[in-house]
């Protein structure tokens, strides 16, 4: 999955957001339905998914996908700046790693210049 930005973007299964949206509308013709159906009795984590779309009406589906999406880009953004943090503070990470070679350096040569 390379853009999480979008639950949607994948769908449920091989299925896309508008094949399940049409489904629970109950506008597909019955070739298609079949079709779905079949590919829904493959995983029951798809179908649960499908019942579960069925008890929602499509406001209240709707809502939630929005705020799944919402939710899910804040997250994103979150793990971007921290790892944002790390990248654009290399200065920062060479004084650190100076200050310790230092002060190895400095216990060197104190344990070895006293008798």
């Amino acid at each position: 999955m390379s853009d999480w930005k979008d639950i949607w973007k994948q769908g449920i299964g091989s299925l896309s957001e508008e094949q399940i949206q049409a489904y629970l509308n109950g506008t597909l013709n019955n070739d298609e339905v079949r079709e779905i159906e079949q590919l829904l009795s493959d995983t029951a984590m798809e179908s649960d998914a499908i019942e579960g779309l069925n008890t929602l009406n499509k406001v209240e589906t709707d809502a939630t996908v929005k705020k799944l999406n919402q939710t899910l880009q804040k997250l994103v953004q979150k793990r971007k700046k921290r790892n944002s943090f790390i990248a654009t503070n290399k200065w920062t990470w060479l004084a650190v790693i100076l200050v310790i070679l230092l002060a190895v350096l400095a216990f060197w040569v104190i344990y070895f210049a006293l008798p």
